[in-house]
């Protein structure tokens, strides 16, 4: 019995964060809104209580070509309040197109072990109105 007790418990310490990310990864449906300063991706919170859980938010500028670094620096730089989740990516150019996927992501030691990342998200950055000049005619003079 002592024997089954302690596989269980083995089993359990191996497997929790796995079960955890499985369960935080289930039905999040990652959104991006863009303005011409940023792009703030949203997210709703996993229902998993498992601590230190968190998310990474990889970003690329091709389709399929996000970096293999996260763009948050810790799990913690995320912010979720309540059941909803923010992050604002401010390092973009205008009229680029952005793709980015999450995962939701467990410490796990010196390391840190995440799930799946959720389907890919596409925002482009429109120009801001401090971009766009005023027309000017012949020889610099305005209209």
């Amino acid at each position: 019995m002592k024997r089954l007790s302690t596989l269980s418990l083995a089993w359990l310490l191996l497997m929790a964060p796995t079960i955890a990310m499985m369960a935080a990864g289930k039905g999040q449906a990652l959104k991006a809104t863009a303005t011409a300063h940023g792009i703030t991706y949203t997210w709703t919170a996993s229902t998993s209580t498992y601590e230190g859980l968190g998310y990474n938010l990889y970003v690329g500028t091709a389709p399929g070509g996000e970096s293999s670094t996260p763009v948050n620096t810790a799990l913690v730089s995320v912010s979720c309040s309540g059941a909803s989740c923010t992050f604002t990516y401010t390092n973009v150019v205008p009229l680029a197109t952005y793709y980015a996927t999450l995962a939701t992501c467990v410490p796990n030691g010196s390391a840190t072990t995440c799930s799946a990342k959720t389907a890919e998200v596409a925002a482009t950055i429109p120009l801001a109105q401090s971009d766009i000049a005023a027309p000017t005619g012949f020889n610099g003079s305005s209209f």
